[in-house]
């Protein structure tokens, strides 16, 4: 789109489904640089509201409004699969989350506590809560909501008071579940905002090419207390998804009009489902062909009929690469890598994990 999608005025959702200010304050932040997350956090206030209060006049008009932003974008952007096709969304929006906490993390190792890093820390939290539409989000990356938000709350409140924060990896086992707190920060936040016209300036850096993801420490139980730095996995789902049909008309709004309605969530079955990511057993065989005194393979062309779900197969095969890389982890790499040419080739060697 060559212009900025609308914006919502924080000042006109009604008090009733007040709690969803979260979702659209990120989603006017993201008006002008990322219509994907723009989208899915509107669609995520959107849902939540509908489920707090969809029937008074002043959450009816909220409704209208933002479904019918929704609907314009989905006519606009019929060529973006993070907007018709989940599975795509929900990469999208997980990479944008962990590139916001890393840079957090980052920031607070190195004592940089200011208002970027806490706001980073703020907004990447949030996006872990959209991230929970399209399923149920997996232990590393519930630790990871739950230590942002307390890590934003806890910097906001000792920056409020005059005291100097300590650093996140010398806080282990400390509980900092304040939901006060962080009502109070998302007020401060919300306040700040341009609730009139479009969105505010951002409040954090957005380019974060020189942070790097850090080693994950692996997984691990539920944990009761904070951890710091809990790791964020790639995520593994379907790729055969048939693109979204998200709106089915909404009868019962104000003045006889007809909004749009989000629909409900697809089962399980639909949604990209969350695993952990795997490292190889040192028993693990390796691809046959592949080693240090291996020749070059000699180049097949691809299948002359790929489709639009191989494409996006391959290219999620290709990334679950570049993580393996990001933890060292050749063998797995070369895996992830031999499966999407096995799809581009349309060979046995491809398919779903």
């Amino acid at each position: 789109m060559s212009t900025a999608p609308p914006t919502i005025p924080l000042g006109s959702i009604p008090q009733s489904i007040r709690s969803v200010a979260h979702y659209v304050k990120l989603a006017n932040e993201h008006a002008d640089r990322d219509i994907v997350v723009y989208y899915w956090c509107l669609f995520k206030a959107v849902e939540d509201a509908m489920a707090t209060d969809s029937s008074s006049p002043e959450a009816k008009n909220f409704l209208t409004v933002a479904m019918n932003i929704l609907e314009q974008l989905k006519k606009a952007n019929k060529d973006n699969d993070a907007i018709w096709l989940d599975v795509v969304a929900q990469s999208h929006i997980e990479d944008q989350a962990q590139r916001l906490f890393t840079y957090a993390n980052s920031q607070d190792d190195s004592g940089q506590f200011n208002q970027k890093m806490m706001k980073a820390f703020y907004t990447c939290g949030y996006l872990f809560d959209v991230l929970s539409m399209f399923g149920a989000l997996d232990e590393n990356i519930q630790s990871a909501r739950k230590y942002s938000k307390w890590r934003a709350t806890y910097i906001f409140g000792c920056l409020k008071r005059g005291e100097q924060p300590i650093s996140g990896k010398l806080m282990a086992g400390k509980d900092g579940d304040d939901s006060n707190e962080l009502n109070a920060l998302s007020a401060e936040f919300n306040a700040s905002a341009n609730i009139s016209s479009g969105p505010p300036a951002s409040k954090y850096p957005t380019d974060f090419s020189s942070h790097s993801p850090q080693p994950y420490a692996g997984g691990g139980a539920t944990q009761q207390h904070y951890s710091p730095k809990p790791g964020l996995q790639p995520i593994v789902g379907p790729f055969h998804q048939q693109p979204r049909d998200d709106f089915n008309t909404y009868n019962n709004l104000p003045g006889g009009q007809q909004g749009q309605q989000p629909p409900t969530k697809p089962s399980p079955a639909q949604r990209g489902q969350q695993q952990q990511f795997q490292k190889p057993s040192p028993q693990q065989t390796p691809q046959p062909g592949i080693g240090q005194n291996s020749p070059t393979p000699s180049y097949q062309p691809a299948a002359p009929d790929l489709k639009l779900e191989d494409y996006l197969e391959a290219k999620k095969y290709t990334k679950f690469a570049s993580s393996a890389l990001d933890y060292e982890d050749p063998k797995t790499a070369i895996d992830f890598l031999l499966k999407a040419v096995a799809v581009l080739q349309k060979k046995d060697g491809g398919g779903l994990l």
